[in-house]
This record gives C-alpha cells, structure tokens and sequence, in this order.
C-alpha cells in the first residue's frame, strides 16, 4: 500500500524540481528594455586596439547578467554599468556615449573608465533619478554639462574631471542635489562663476585647473572637507570660508585673490594650505604642523605669526628659531625650506 504513495510523491519531487530552474531563469533574466539599451551601448562604443571589454557581451547568451563584465543586475534590472576595465594595461574605449543609456531607469552607478570617449553628455542621463554615482573620467567628453543633472535627486559622487568640457557649471548642481558629498570637475575648459551660495552638503569639490572667474561664493556648506579651486581665473576676497570648521585641505593657488586671509581658517583640522600666486596681502597665523604654501613672496605684505593653539605643537626646532622674528624677505627664504616642500 505504501508503494504507490511513495511513487507519487516521488513525481511530485521530480515536478518541483523540475519547475525550479524555470522559475530562477525568470528572475534573472534581463529585461527586454535593458536589453536594447545595452545593445546601443555596445553599438556606440568600441574596444581600443588592445583592450577586450566588450568581449564577454554575447547577446545569445542566456543569462547576460551573469557573463557580461560591468554589468551587475537585481530582478533582470541592470543597476551598475560600468564600461571600461580601469586596467593600466588597458588603453579603454572609443566612440560616445548614446542617448539609450537613460533607458535603464534602475542604474544606481554608471562608471566610464579613462579612454578616448568623446561627444557631449546625453541630457537623458537627468531622467536616471535612482543614480547615485556618475562618473565619466579622463576622457575626450567634450560640450557643456547638461542642466539635466540637476535633476538626479539621489546622487552622491559626481566626477567629470579630465575632459573637454566647456561652457558654465550648472547652477543646479551646488544647489538642488541634497545628496551630494562629491564634485569632481577638474582639468576640463570650464568657464563663468560659482554660485553665490552653495546649499548642497558637498564634502569634496576639486574645481582646479579651468577657466572659471569672479569670487568664492559668499556662503560655502560647513561640511565640507576638501576644497581646491587653483589654476582658475577667480578674484576677490577669500569669503565664505570663515564657517568652514572641517575643512582638511584647501587649495586656491594660482587665481587672483585678494584682501587678508581669515585667521578663523587655521583651525587644527587644516592640514594643507596652498595660497601661493595670488594677491593677498596683510598678516595672519601662519606657521603650523600644517603644509601652509604661501611661499616665493607672490602675496605681498604677509607676514607670519604663530596661532595661540599651536603651544605645546612640537615643531622642528630649527623652524621654530628661524622663523620667529623674520622680516617678510626672510620669510621667502625661509619658506623654500624642504620641510615646507614635502608636499610640491
């Protein structure tokens, strides 16, 4: 009696079984929307002679989630796109970045590695409100950038630096992104001023080496940590950083700045300060354990104090005898000393 019960529910094992793998199949199928949007990838860009990216990206395979490199999915949704191996053996990709990008609505990262990319920024990518990371690097991108990224409500880290772009810094961006803690957009051909106020929590803004003019904005967050705006084209006064409490390192070289430096800027947190090739001019505390470069004599009138909290720093005594009671020529002598140069 108890055999035909054990056949069936050895069937009904085999029927379990059976149904299983279809159902994983399903879940990890990739949509068929994701599908095209990485085909127009694959048919905008191209591997550099030398470079093997786009090797793996077999459309008949069965499971393009699991074998297409830089690819990561979650229930058939491509949620990471990263182009590129980032290898130092690997020259990158070639060709542009297509408008069908925007279609994968659930990426939450997109990654183009240093290559010979180039064309403008599809302003699609404004409609990838899940995306948290966008960076597009050291490549030949070129055009403004898309107001549309103003829109990207959720994003954290932006780089767009080592490229060719041109034209104004959306405003929107110091602004209306309520997330971000990382721009990055140095080394391109950025041109017009910075917003009077900067509203967004940003942590790390390296500007560097552009074309931007006019002032520092009269109100920067206090959050933020890393701040460099060298090579640039800016004047005025160094405003909005009195409330800077955190910051670790600045950067303002090579502008044309003037007036004093605020003495609320040597806090202990500073531990890199570059000033040097401006016109700044009066005195301020200035000797610390920090890489302070005012060096070469370019801003006029400094001359060096040590700050009240800087008792009991140990310093390298024969800093502390040379510098105490220098005139301001000695004091650009003093200032090639190599323990002030550690950093250049």
């Amino acid at each position: 009696m108890a055999k035909p019960h054990a056949l069936f529910l050895f069937r009904l094992l085999l029927l379990v079984n059976a149904c299983r793998p279809s159902h994983q199949q399903d879940q990890n199928k990739i949509s068929s929307g994701d599908m095209a949007a990485l085909a127009a990838v694959k048919e905008s860009l191209t591997d550099i002679p030398g470079s093997n990216f786009f090797a793996t990206w077999d459309f008949t395979a069965p499971d393009p989630c699991s074998t297409f490199s830089g690819i990561t999915c979650s229930l058939g949704r491509v949620t990471t796109l990263t182009l590129g191996t980032g290898l130092s053996n690997s020259r990158g990709l070639a060709g542009f970045l297509c408008p069908s990008v925007s279609n994968l609505t659930e990426l939450t990262q997109l990654v183009l590695y240093p290559g010979l990319v180039t064309g403008p920024i599809p302003p699609q990518l404004g409609l990838l409100r899940n995306l948290r990371v966008l960076s597009l690097t050291n490549n030949r991108l070129k055009g403004p950038i898309p107001s549309s990224l103003s829109s990207l409500a959720n994003l954290h880290t932006l780089d767009l630096s080592y490229n060719q772009f041109t034209g104004t810094v959306p405003p929107g961006l110091f602004t209306e992104l309520a997330q971000l803690k990382v721009m990055i957009l140095a080394s391109n051909q950025l041109s017009g001023e910075l917003p009077r106020i900067v509203s967004a929590e940003i942590l790390h803004l390296d500007l560097k080496d552009n074309r931007l003019t006019g002032a520092l904005p009269l109100r920067l967050p206090s959050t933020i940590r890393y701040l460099s705006a060298s090579n640039n084209m800016m004047w005025g006064p160094l405003n909005g950083l009195q409330s800077l409490s955190e910051l670790e390192f600045l950067d303002l070289s090579m502008n044309q700045f003037s007036g004093p430096i605020p003495s609320s800027l040597f806090r202990p947190a500073l531990s890199s300060l570059f000033l040097q090739r401006n016109n700044l001019s009066g005195g301020g505390p200035i000797i610390t354990t920090v890489t302070i470069n005012v060096r070469r004599g370019i801003n006029r009138g400094f001359e060096p104090q040590f700050p009240d909290w800087i008792q009991g720093v140990p310093l390298p005594p024969a800093m502390v005898s040379s510098y105490q009671g220098r005139s301001r020529n000695a004091w650009r002598s003093a200032m090639e000393d190599p323990y002030l140069n550690n950093i250049d």
